[in-house]
């Protein structure tokens, strides 16, 4: 009977070290796979060629992204060739180096006839008025789980802008009124809302809309993380811009307010719209301030939960309202339209007597 409760107390005793060992022991294989092994950055310019690179287990990954040069608002096709290694190609994620943004992610899949060829489509977003340096991180997998990342920098060739059909058609539909698919503008009389004025805070102080009267205001709501939606439309927009005249510019002016207060602060919002165009006036204010102008101007805005790395996207509507010069709403431009569209419009209300 000792022996029997002597061997229970042992048995006991490596139990308890057992489960202990296992409660210990889970964390740190979940916090090995949270964090993905950093490959060198090639020398390679992925803009220019397909990129070949070592990987740890002695095989090796072939990267090309086409069109080449690599061009902004165009779908590129993506293929990554791994040769001698039991590792996948999971994703491609395209995000902005000078800009932060939520990345593009494309998912990478095995062809049927070439398991180890994987391919996928994505896009650069935004056409930007200066030079942007951007990062193309493969993703990749091995047998046990363990993620492996490698990153490709490059400069599209001039970021020469797409043809100005190209920022509609190329971008996946957005939520709220004015998604892509539409490019019917909605009258005001149609919009339940009544927006009124704000005052929010900009990197050079505080902004009414009060303050642009006797201007035509195009008045956006997005955030600058936002992977796609929102530069498209302000790349629109500054397209738009551009196909005024001096004098005509000088009577509009483009706001984009954030719906995301904790990340987009103002000095952040007037560095973000410089890469558009550098007269566009970038607000914030406080989760209440943003909340109420929202609402005022019948615009959809939802955080949705984080990722592992803390990162969030935000659900929002896609159109930009036109405001006459006395501060009353004209219509919904939806995110399907086109620089010569939103330039016509302006134009129209530019040329109406005074």
């Amino acid at each position: 009977m000792k022996r029997n409760a002597l061997s229970d107390a042992a048995l006991a005793v490596a139990l308890v070290a057992l489960v202990g060992g296992g409660a210990w022991l889970a964390p740190q294989l979940l916090k090995g796979d949270a964090a993905p092994d950093k490959l060198p950055t090639p020398a390679c310019d992925i803009n220019a060629a397909s990129c070949r690179v070592a990987l740890p287990d002695g095989g090796s990954v072939e990267l090309s992204i086409t069109p080449r040069p690599i061009p902004t608002l165009t779908p590129l096709a993506v293929t990554a060739d791994v040769s001698g290694s039991s590792m996948r190609a999971l994703a491609l994620d395209l995000a902005g180096v000078d800009m932060d943004m939520g990345p593009n992610r494309a998912a990478l899949v095995p062809l049927p006839d070439q398991p180890e060829r994987f391919s996928g489509s994505t896009q650069l977003p935004i056409c930007s008025t200066g030079q942007m340096l951007w990062q193309a991180t493969l993703q990749l997998a091995d047998a046990r789980g363990g993620r492996h990342d490698v990153a490709f920098r490059f400069t599209p060739d001039g970021e020469a802008c797409a043809p100005e059909d190209a920022a509609a058609a190329a971008t996946p539909a957005a939520t709220g009124a004015g998604t892509a698919g539409s490019k019917t503008a909605v009258p005001a009389t149609d919009l339940a809302p009544q927006p009124t004025d704000f005052t929010l805070t900009s990197a050079d102080g505080p902004v009414s809309l009060r303050d642009f009267r006797g201007k035509l205001v195009l008045l956006y709501f997005g955030y600058t993380f936002c992977p796609d939606v929102c530069p498209t439309a302000l790349t629109t927009l500054a397209q738009a811009m551009k196909q005024l005249s001096p004098e005509e510019k000088q009577r509009v002016q483009v706001i984009f307010v954030s719906v995301d207060p904790p990340r987009d602060t103002p000095q952040h919002l007037k560095e973000y719209l410089a890469f558009f165009d550098p007269a566009f006036v970038g607000v914030t204010g406080s989760a209440a301030e943003i909340a109420a102008a929202a609402r005022s101007w019948g615009v959809y805005y939802a955080a949705q939960a984080p990722d592992a790395s803390g990162r969030y996207s935000i659900d929002h509507s896609a159109f930009t309202a036109l405001v006459a010069s006395n501060g009353k709403l004209v219509m919904r431009l939806p995110h399907a339209s086109t620089p010569a569209d939103v330039a016509v419009r302006l134009r129209a209300l530019l040329n109406q007597p005074r």
